[in-house]
């Protein structure tokens, strides 16, 4: 037992799922007419009094006037390993929302060392042949691993989140995950202009024209000896 005074509240535990009113109000009523139910203790982090789960029944038991609470005390090694046992708790008791699947892959990034391995995700998210979508991120397999997703979906999060108009999106329930992350690269790949009006190519216009040179010239070593192609030739060579 505590006193619910002592009991700390704090990120990213307290910001991971949104308390559904409806089942705090049900919680509520329940407390005042039975009295809290004992089996369902909130999980605390040991010597620290930190709220890992529990924070619905947390709640509704302030809003029943109660001062003390039924707790249970586990030991974690680390604020990571806290953070896996709150999301698993609760991917397992619901069907997490869009805006809390992205604040669950947000919190567990935060507390993964990618060591450089998101760079280029739009690349490695690309289908290979066959048209099966495979995610070549060793951090995107772990962050997925935690979360109760795909790696594929983890990798559309984090370009939603690095999108802050796409991220709020998703949070207030307007648009999806995909359909936030497809918005993001669209608008990213828009074209841009520099300050004497001129387009400037992004990243990926750079490269897809690179591509597109490369495959030029070899259709030129491929078909030189056809002279009817000879102004399409002079065309490919004058290409840097």
């Amino acid at each position: 037992m505590a006193y619910i005074q002592d009991l700390i509240i704090k990120p990213p535990f307290s910001e991971l799922f949104s308390i559904d009113e409806n089942v705090l109000q049900g919680i509520v009523k329940n407390i005042l007419e039975n009295t809290y139910d004992e089996s369902q203790p909130i999980v605390v982090w040991k010597d620290k009094n930190i709220v890992i789960d529990g924070h619905t029944r947390l709640k509704a038991s302030h809003l029943a006037g109660r001062q003390i609470i039924s707790v249970f005390n586990k030991p974690f090694r680390n604020e990571e390993e806290a953070l896996q046992y709150a999301i698993n708790n609760q991917r397992n008791r619901r069907n997490m929302s869009e805006a809390e699947l992205l604040r669950c892959i947000e919190a567990v990034d935060k507390r993964q060392e990618r060591g450089g391995d998101r760079k280029s995700e739009e690349a490695k998210s690309k289908a290979p042949s066959g048209g099966i979508e495979k995610s070549k991120s060793p951090s995107a397999q772990e962050t997925a691993r935690i979360v109760g997703a795909s790696a594929r979906k983890v990798e559309r999060a984090r370009s939603v989140l690095s999108d802050p108009e796409e991220k709020e999106a998703v949070i207030t329930g307007k648009k999806s995950i995909n359909k936030a992350s497809q918005d993001a690269k669209a608008r990213g790949r828009g074209p841009k202009r520099d300050d004497q009006g001129k387009f400037v190519p992004s990243e990926d216009h750079k490269k897809d024209l690179a591509d597109a040179i490369a495959t030029l010239k070899d259709f030129r070593k491929k078909y030189k000896r056809l002279g009817e192609l000879a102004e399409i030739f002079k065309l490919i060579d004058s290409l840097p």
